[in-house]
């Protein structure tokens, strides 16, 4: 979906970007040749794993997310904070909650390509800031602050405990 999503946007709303592509995994080859079928040899590129990642996202203007399902998605998590726009699907189990409804990204349908793509191109032609996170007003970032606290190591860890402590009686 994220590969149709990029070429879409690029051969159907002109929108001059490319996408980066980081980790490894058991699928290179299959994105690889999936790359090559669109002709977006000079548009996709895989970087592999990268464990300054966290330093690089706020280089980038866009994090996609396409997951078709999730537990606690961590790489949007740390996109919500660093600040970048993001559009994502509206899978079971994660991204609905972490965006709080809509309110810091972009929510498309599972597989919805197509709306994916028309997101991109907002964001890179009408400069759609309500959804970049840096460039928020004062009283929405505080917001933000607020809503990411509950994805903090302490803030999980308690819930935990008190899962514990309610099954052990």
């Amino acid at each position: 979906m994220l590969l149709k999503a990029v070429h879409y946007a690029i051969k159907e709303f002109n929108v001059s970007i490319s996408l980066d592509i980081y980790g490894e995994g058991e699928l290179r080859d299959e994105i690889l040749s999936e790359i090559s079928q669109l002709d977006m040899e000079g548009h996709i590129f895989l970087r592999g794993f990268d464990k300054e990642i966290e330093k690089k996202i706020h280089q980038y203007d866009i994090f996609l997310f396409t997951s078709r399902w999730e537990g606690l998605p961590n790489a949007l998590i740390e996109a919500l904070g660093s600040g970048v726009s993001i559009v994502a699907t509206d899978c079971p189990s994660g991204p609905k909650e972490i965006l709080k409804d809509g309110r810091f990204g972009k929510l498309v349908g599972v597989d919805d390509f197509k709306a994916m793509a028309e997101n991109i191109s907002e964001i890179y032609y009408h400069h759609d800031i309500s959804i970049r996170t840096r460039d928020m007003e004062p009283q929405s970032s505080i917001e933000l602050r607020e809503h990411l606290k509950q994805f903090t190591i302490p803030c999980v860890a308690n819930r935990y405990i008190e899962v514990a402590l309610r099954l052990i009686g």
